[in-house]
């Protein structure tokens, strides 16, 4: 089967939701290792960024099989968990990812277009 991933990242805490995001933070995790515990996914990491000047503050890579991962995008209870932190904090997206062999077999399909679509 295909790997795929999904990238979840969020910007500023909305301000006066501080503990909120914590507890929102907290809750995000357990519901991840919960899933990778009944292997819905492989794994996950987490990255929470130092001050930078962006507006990315941190974000979470999960990993699974591509069935899964679609799966997932839509599972009500995932959906809870993004609201969750929709509410939370500013600018929170929600997108698909490439990695390793895939992301190689993304590069091909962009070679073979630009082959074609660009002289």
């Amino acid at each position: 089967m295909s790997k795929g991933s999904l990238f979840v990242g969020w910007g500023a805490i909305i301000p006066g939701r501080e503990k909120k995001a914590s507890e929102v933070l907290g809750n995000a995790l357990q519901y991840l290792q919960g899933i990778k515990s009944k292997g819905v996914i492989d794994d996950f990491d987490v990255v929470l960024l130092e001050p930078h000047g962006g507006e990315l503050e941190g974000f979470v890579i999960v990993n699974g099989e591509k069935d899964s991962i679609a799966k997932l995008r839509v599972d009500e209870e995932f959906l809870r968990v993004i609201i969750g932190v929709q509410l939370v904090h500013n600018k929170v997206g929600v997108v698909g990812a490439y990695r390793g062999k895939e992301m190689q077999s993304i590069m091909k399909i962009w070679d073979e277009q630009e082959d074609k679509l660009i002289p």
